[in-house]
């Protein structure tokens, strides 16, 4: 039982992980274009 609550919070746990990177990178590409936009003003 305990391996089994182990594996589930490792599999929530990756993909909490992989939506924070992507939100991370999102936010990174939104700051980057931004920036950009100030720029070319």
């Amino acid at each position: 039982m305990y391996i089994f609550e182990n594996g589930f919070f490792v599999l929530f746990w990756k993909r909490v992980r992989a939506f924070c990177l992507k939100l991370h990178i999102y936010e990174g590409l939104k700051e980057t274009i931004l920036h950009t936009n100030n720029n070319s003003k």
